[in-house]
């Protein structure tokens, strides 16, 4: 191919991709929903995909055992779209109303999104929506420990594996902690609470005896003894005697 016809190879590709980057994201198609979680679509899996595979066995069990539907995808890159986009697109397209989780990762510049699709919304008094909190629902607190978890891994670096599979797991170990453990029921949450009564009733009995016994020690420490002082003199002889006196007399033998 000749300088000009690539010339002319690259203006035609400029023409027809200008017609999609003036009507916005929104022209541009959305991905069909992963059937196992994950979409490689910057293909960091491809020279292993006994790994991809090992990933969405366990972005399925997490999900099906917390009821929540989990969804992590890996773009190269974001041409014409930002990430704030890009994530609203996917979550109207997958989740719509209902709750879940969407992990978004630009893998060559490293930035991520995670999304916590809470569902449908209420208004309350006119004022801002209210998300509505459902069975499987991962509590505010815990959603900012994952997202700063996953921060505190770093910039992925471009086409590692490794970090993507450190991303998932600190996401799918967050809803396990989060959600699973509060779904052991009321018998396990009461144990909990059980158990955390008797610690605080021994601390505290231990607590009371170390203060009596505190309080004896200081009450002894200032016990403080006096004796009168009396005089003392030594008296002998008969008129100081007192009681009776026993006498017993021996007789003398016959031989004298």
């Amino acid at each position: 191919m000749t300088a000009m016809k690539r010339w002319w190879f690259y203006l035609g590709l400029i023409a027809a991709w200008m017609p999609v980057m003036a009507q916005g994201p929104a022209a541009l198609p959305v991905p069909p929903r992963p059937p196992g979680g994950i979409l490689d679509d910057a293909r960091l899996f491809s020279t292993e995909p006994s790994r991809l595979e090992a990933l969405e066995q366990r972005v399925g069990k997490v999900s099906a055992e917390s009821g929540l539907p989990i969804y992590v995808v890996f773009y190269g890159s974001l041409i014409g779209r930002t990430m704030g986009e890009e994530v609203v697109r996917l979550q109207e397209a997958w989740l719509g109303s209902q709750p879940g989780v969407l992990l978004v990762v630009e893998t060559g510049n490293g930035q991520f999104w995670l999304n916590w699709a809470e569902g449908d919304s209420i208004e309350s008094d006119g004022q801002h929506p209210i998300p509505v909190l459902r069975g499987g629902m991962v509590p505010p607190q815990d959603q900012l420990m994952i997202d700063q978890q996953i921060q505190d891994l770093g910039r992925m670096p471009t086409g590692s594996m490794d970090h993507a599979e450190k991303m998932i797991g600190v996401l799918l170990d967050g809803i396990e902690g989060s959600v699973l453990h509060d779904a052991e029921g009321p018998t396990g949450r009461w144990k909990v609470v059980v158990l955390g009564l008797a610690i605080a009733g021994l601390a505290l009995g231990g607590g009371l005896l170390l203060l009596r016994w505190m309080k004896g020690a200081d009450a002894r420490a200032a016990e403080r003894f006096v004796f009168p002082e009396l005089r003392i003199e030594k008296r002998l002889g008969a008129p100081f005697c007192g009681g009776r006196i026993r006498e017993k007399s021996f007789r003398s033998s016959a031989s004298g």
